[in-house]
């Protein structure tokens, strides 16, 4: 990929993602380096994340002012101050970000050994034995699109459990050769093969088991599913979902993308102690955010549900009572958030939920903590047992009874 188009790609990332939103409500939005670099998945790009940030390029594109550059020149600490400045450039339309994508592969079937390297080359036959075009899809990646790496055969005590196992980027898009790819195994006597080649490709130190990953991010799958994305790597199953059958390389949703990038940015090979709790957690974490933030757009798309929950239930949370406005003044007045007590992401509706299905009496107020904590397990926490959480940690440190 032309160091170029990954340019476009970061300014876009950045304006969408920290840029956009920040100010809606803030004369001056921050946006750090390391946090464009960890969220977009690199490995070794932070020279070039900050150029892109620095140059005048980014402020035509978007109608921008740089304020002000803070900390060193180049580092994932260096935070970019912006705030509104001229019109954008007429006639510009942002890029899309590109599109991430997953190896379904096994080493059992010769995948990863010399010339199918992993993280080098992708390879499949133009045509299934049946005449199917499933494999079509390897004409879709484009260079500098992200690729994970989900392999089995790796661990020698459960040969069937898949991992996920480094992540890559697409060099080259794919290529159609007669050449045979080495170790076909059940692809050798396909007539013609597309082949794609990888660049920049990073083995994990953590390699998480996917099962781990899907039972954690299953109600963000099932949201997937309920749009029915194509070659995407799972399928509806009964009450749930399970690996899509006969795919090699699947379209990840961006909540998907997300929730693999927070477990790389936690795995690469960089990382010198070997954390396999901390890549949990950073999963859990994003599973938590998703989860608070699917139930916040809900209230956003329903504010009559809202403003009657707050007159019914008023601004105070009502597990630690704490108040926004008598803590932070002016800056808190009327913030607070509204919790589910039947939490949508655990309701067999939740992807339908409307709002003539949830009455005053079926949500609470909530501070933005004891919102997260109540998501911290699954099921989430009932308000009675995170006052007991409050209340037997608060005991423990002021040694009462």
């Amino acid at each position: 990929m032309t160091e170029k188009i990954l340019a476009d790609q970061i300014r876009a990332f950045a304006y969408k993602t920290y840029v956009q939103p920040g100010l809606v409500s803030d004369e001056l939005v921050y946006v750090r380096a390391g946090d464009v670099h960890s969220r977009m998945g690199f490995v070794q790009r932070v020279p070039l994340v900050c150029a892109s940030l620095r140059a005048r390029q980014f402020r035509e594109q978007f109608g921008l002012q740089l304020v002000r550059t803070e900390g060193p020149r180049t580092s994932t600490t260096t935070t970019f101050v912006f705030a509104k400045g001229s019109q954008p450039r007429s006639g510009f339309r942002i890029p899309p970000p590109g599109a991430a994508w997953a190896e379904i592969t096994s080493l059992q079937h010769g995948h990863g050994g010399l010339g199918w390297e992993l993280g080098r080359w992708l390879w499949s036959p133009t045509v299934s034995k049946d005449s199917a075009d499933r494999y079509a899809v390897m004409q879709q990646p484009a260079p500098g699109e992200q690729v994970f790496h989900l392999v089995a055969g790796v661990s020698a005590t459960d040969p069937r459990q898949r991992v996920i196992y480094g992540v890559s980027r697409v060099a080259i898009g794919a290529e159609v050769t007669r050449s045979k790819p080495p170790s076909p195994g059940h692809w050798g006597d396909a007539e013609a093969y597309f082949r794609i080649a990888l660049a920049d490709f990073s083995e994990l130190a953590v390699k998480l088991p996917t099962d781990e990953v899907e039972a954690s991010l299953s109600d963000i799958i099932l949201a997937d599913l309920s749009e029915r994305p194509k070659h995407y790597p799972y399928a509806p199953y009964r009450d749930g979902f399970r690996g899509a059958q006969g795919i090699y390389l699947a379209k990840l949703s961006p909540a998907l993308t997300e929730a693999f990038r927070a477990v790389i940015g936690f795995s690469t090979s960089s990382v010198k102690h070997v954390d396999e709790d901390g890549a949990r957690g950073a999963i859990r974490e994003f599973a938590e955010g998703e989860r608070a933030r699917r139930e916040g757009a809900f209230f956003k798309r329903n504010p009559t549900l809202r403003a009657a929950a707050i007159e019914a239930h008023g601004l105070r949370c009502v597990a630690c009572s704490v108040s926004f406005q008598e803590t932070y003044g002016p800056l808190g007045e009327g913030y607070i958030e509204i919790h589910h007590l039947n939490p949508l992401a655990e309701r067999r509706d939740f992807l339908n939920a409307e709002p003539t299905n949830t009455k005053v009496e079926d949500v609470a107020p909530l501070c933005a903590n004891c919102h997260r904590m109540v998501h911290r397990r699954r099921p989430a926490l009932s308000l009675d047992e995170l006052r007991d959480a409050i209340y037997s940690a608060s005991a423990e440190r002021y040694g009462r009874a």
